[in-house]
């Protein structure tokens, strides 16, 4: 199964992560640089980007027939932070590319989506949870949001 955890920034995915891989044996894979996965192969970033995520993929099913994978950010964070900072170079077309090769593989995708602790000293930056909870809910892969002892419980009882 491959389990990708998305929430905003400082929401603690990373520390669910490592707290999963200590405690049920998963491989945490941490953030992946998909744009390295597809640089080279084209003059233009457009379309490494779709390109990266699919080597990507294909990389994660090889490992997936040995254990369980978890990956921290995947597709819907790039469709927020490529809009930001990267001139959109990571459009809606490769979203659906992507998510589609995802809710294919045949050893299951777990999309979780980690509610963000309200955290009075923190200013959360609504643009990108609104953001990456829309994407969230528009995939097509099995999906559960929650805080991290609940996406704790049900991912080990996923497996």
């Amino acid at each position: 199964m491959l389990i990708i955890v998305e929430g905003s920034s400082e929401a603690g995915k990373t520390t669910l992560c490592h707290n999963l891989e200590d405690s049920s044996r998963i491989l945490h894979e941490g953030k992946y640089d998909c744009l390295a996965c597809g640089s080279g192969l084209q003059e233009s970033r457009k379309g490494i980007w779709r390109l990266g995520f699919l080597i990507t993929i294909m990389e994660l099913a090889e490992k997936m027939s040995f254990t369980d994978i978890m990956v921290d950010r995947f597709h819907l964070s790039e469709l927020y932070f490529s809009g930001r900072y990267r001139q959109g170079e990571f459009t809606d077309e490769d979203f659906d590319a992507v998510d589609t090769a995802l809710a294919t593989l045949s050893c299951g995708v777990l999309l979780c989506f980690l509610e963000h602790p309200r955290i009075p000293s923190r200013e959360l930056d609504a643009d990108e949870d609104e953001a990456l909870f829309k994407s969230w809910r528009r995939s097509r892969c099995l999906k559960v949001c929650g805080t991290a002892e609940q996406l704790t419980q049900h991912i080990t009882q996923e497996r």
